[in-house]
C-alpha cells in the first residue's frame, strides 16, 4: 500500500503571499475550544475537500430580506 503524504499547507501573509509550512496538523483555538485538523489523509487514495464556515455572532433562525 502506498504511504499517505501530507496535504500541502501554506501560511498566507497579509499581502497575500503564500509561505509553505511543514505540519501534520493544524489547531485552531476558539476561545476555550480547539479544532484540530489532520493534514495527512486517512488513506492514500482519499481525495476529500475541507470547508470551514463560521456562524454569525447571533442568528435567531429568521431570514432577513434587504
Amino acid at each position: 500500500m502506498e504511504e499517505s503524504k501530507p496535504y500541502p499547507v501554506f501560511a498566507v501573509a497579509k499581502d497575500g503571499t503564500r509561505h509553505s509550512i511543514d505540519a501534520t496538523s493544524i489547531i485552531i483555538q476558539l476561545e476555550e475550544e480547539e479544532i484540530e485538523i489532520s493534514l495527512i489523509p486517512s488513506h492514500p487514495v482519499f481525495q476529500g475537500k475541507l470547508t470551514l464556515a463560521t456562524a454569525l455572532p447571533f442568528w435567531d433562525g429568521s431570514r432577513r430580506e434587504d
